[in-house]
């Protein structure tokens, strides 16, 4: 039979292990906040150079838009499609936006060692070169 005390010891430990799940998220967010920055600025170089690849050896008439700081936009001039990101720093996220108008994101998850930010599309982890793909792909079809 259980005691008053077998629920106060549960108790405790209840509140320990959520004390230790706050913590823990609360570090992840922290990691986030620190490295995904430099994650968005690796993915936008990426998505800059992709399009002046495909617009040095191809007669696509592309558009690539950055603000420098949160957003950035690629244009494929020739049929009205564009893709629009953007990082929020607040939810550590990239949104996005699609040509058809359907939105997104790209999420960040802290490695084990607490050493790298991944880009995350739902469960899977991606490559930048993945996302510069994804991108590229919606606004040339």
């Amino acid at each position: 039979m259980q005691t008053s005390r077998d629920l106060v010891d549960s108790a405790i430990a209840d509140e320990e292990i959520r004390a230790a799940e706050t913590y823990r998220f609360m570090e992840e967010q922290k990691i986030k906040k620190e490295l995904a920055p430099a994650q968005w600025d690796d993915l936008k170089r990426a998505l800059v150079a992709e399009h002046e690849r495909l617009s040095k050896s191809s007669r696509l008439n592309l558009t690539i838009e950055d603000d420098g700081l949160s957003e950035l936009s690629i244009r494929n001039n020739d049929i009205g499609k564009a893709m629009f990101l953007k990082y929020n720093p607040n939810a550590v996220c990239i949104q996005y936006v699609l040509p058809d108008g359907r939105n997104g994101h790209f999420g960040f998850q802290v490695n084990r060692t607490g050493t790298v930010v991944q880009i995350m599309d739902g469960a899977v982890s991606r490559m930048i070169g993945e996302i510069v793909l994804f991108a590229f792909k919606r606004i040339l079809r």
